[in-house]
């Protein structure tokens, strides 16, 4: 069974060339907002927002709390208004603090464990294999996509239908959208807290990812059947997929040893 034991930084590779992530069209329309997705901020986060920027200075401890009560109000104002029309969203849950991310891959020909960190992850179920959107610091960017990569990487080549993922660098007052498409293409997308009109802008795009969360809470992503599930350990999927072939297997070590059988015969009769 591969060693997945050695460890490798997300932020020592190339992960656009690594997992073959291309930048999309510069003008697309995908953050486009149709009249039915535009939503309002929640009621009282002004307030908590002001608060915050009274007692703290600008720094680390500032844009945390920031980003921790704009993503719980949005989530809140979320669920409050549409859990009947959308079941999944009860499961979506932010998670924060300092979080890993890790996913199975072969480096240079050798099994190595890839792991990346974000501020908070997004996830529609009880499984870490489950995120459907990583946050970190504004000046994370690069990490950011990187992680989002890996988990963009491990929905397509697990068979998912659905491997778009969502990653999001900010410092609570500059929001930096990206997203991978299915298409492996990602794009960027920035607005300013600062402006009326973008802050309407930040929260409509969080609903929009919250409610594609617990989209992929219902449908699960939708998987051929050569995947491996979520709950599965790569090993025992490994081996199960393994046992299911064990026939051919068999076949072909047969084969190999009459080839090399063979072989030696020949030399000795040499």
């Amino acid at each position: 069974m591969p060693n997945f034991s050695r460890s490798l930084s997300i932020t020592d590779i190339d992960s656009q060339i690594f997992f073959d992530i291309h930048q999309g069209d510069p003008n697309t329309t995908f953050w486009r907002l149709s009249p039915e997705e535009i939503v309002f901020q929640p009621d009282n986060l002004d307030r908590a927002l002001e608060s915050h920027d009274n007692k703290w200075s600008p720094g680390d401890i500032l844009a945390e709390l920031r980003l921790n009560t704009i993503i719980g109000f949005t989530l809140r104002q979320v669920v409050e208004r549409e859990s009947d029309r959308h079941t999944g969203l009860k499961k979506v849950k932010s998670l924060g603090f300092r979080q890993s991310v890790a996913v199975e891959v072969l480096y240079k020909y050798e099994p190595r464990r890839l792991i990346g960190f974000c501020d908070h992850i997004l996830r529609y179920w009880h499984s870490s294999r489950t995120f459907a959107a990583v946050i970190g610091g504004e000046e994370s960017r690069d990490e950011v996509l990187g992680v989002i990569s890996m988990l963009h990487h491990e929905r397509r080549t697990t068979g998912r239908s659905d491997c778009m993922v969502y990653g999001l660098a900010t410092d609570g007052y500059y929001f930096h959208f990206v997203v991978i498409d299915n298409d492996s293409q990602y794009s960027w997308h920035t607005l300013n807290w600062n402006s009326q009109f973008e802050q309407v802008e930040i929260i409509s795009q969080m609903t929009r990812i919250i409610k594609h969360a617990a989209g992929l809470a219902v449908s699960g992503g939708s998987v051929n059947s050569r995947r491996r599930p979520d709950s599965e350990s790569f090993d025992s999927w490994h081996r199960r997929d393994l046992a299911s072939n064990v026939g051919g297997y068999a076949r072909v070590a047969r084969y190999c040893l009459l080839v090399m059988w063979n072989y030696f015969l020949s030399k000795a009769s040499a």
